[in-house]
């Protein structure tokens, strides 16, 4: 059975239905093709072709134990995802009953993204929209402000702050020659997940996407 070569994501709707079935009992290649969903890019017969195979006990077993763990995983992550949006509701409102803006532009949904939306509880708790920083979305905020917190008075400037991230050059000086200017190896999170931010701006049509590709073609 190789349902990889024809269904790009086994763990989307479509990859799910079959393995479901097959666990069930199904071993007709031509009833689980059409357990595919009308968005999959192959055709039932595709699929078909795909689905004939050696159905063994211990890889059956394997693939049992596989779809069980799978969906655990999911519910310990729906779990968290609950938890998080409770907490996130215990902190004072700070968006002075300003609505929350319209969204920006239509970003394609990530896996990683919580299964709630967190612009709303993100405004509420911070005052200001964060994703509407082009390259910031909600995944990335939580992060940063899970790791930063909101009060910024800690630092006395932005390059106290770049410091504290470690994204500022590290300058190595002996005999008034610079020998390196690389930044510090860092654990931050809030950090990696600004040079995430700022990795998707390459196709970025906005000033900081112009600023990104300018600083690209000279530095690298």
């Amino acid at each position: 059975v190789k349902l990889q070569h024809v269904v790009s994501d086994i763990t989307g709707m479509t990859g799910l239905a079959i393995i479901k079935a097959i666990l069930a009992g199904e071993r007709d290649p031509q009833q689980l093709a059409q357990l595919r969903d009308h968005r999959c890019k192959q055709d039932a017969a595709a699929i078909a072709k795909a689905l004939y195979g050696n159905w063994r006990e211990e890889h059956l077993f394997a693939l049992q134990q596989a779809l069980e763990r799978y969906e655990f995983q999911h519910r310990q992550i729906a779990a968290c995802d609950g938890r998080i949006e409770t907490q996130l509701l215990t902190f004072a409102d700070r968006s002075r009953g300003e609505p929350l803006p319209p969204k920006v532009g239509q970003r394609r949904r990530h896996r990683n993204r919580p299964a709630f939306d967190p612009r709303e509880p993100l405004h509420r708790m911070t005052g200001v929209d964060l994703t509407r920083i082009e390259g910031i979305d909600e995944t990335t905020a939580l992060i940063v402000i899970s790791a930063i917190g909101l009060d910024m008075s800690k630092w006395p400037s932005e390059k106290h702050f770049t410091s504290w991230l470690g994204v500022s050059p590290h300058h190595q000086v002996s005999g008034g020659k610079v020998l390196s200017r690389r930044t510090r190896p860092t654990t931050n999170r809030a950090a990696a997940a600004l040079r995430l931010a700022a990795a998707s701006l390459h196709h970025s049509k906005r000033a900081l996407g112009a600023y990104f590709r300018r600083m690209k073609s000279r530095v690298g």
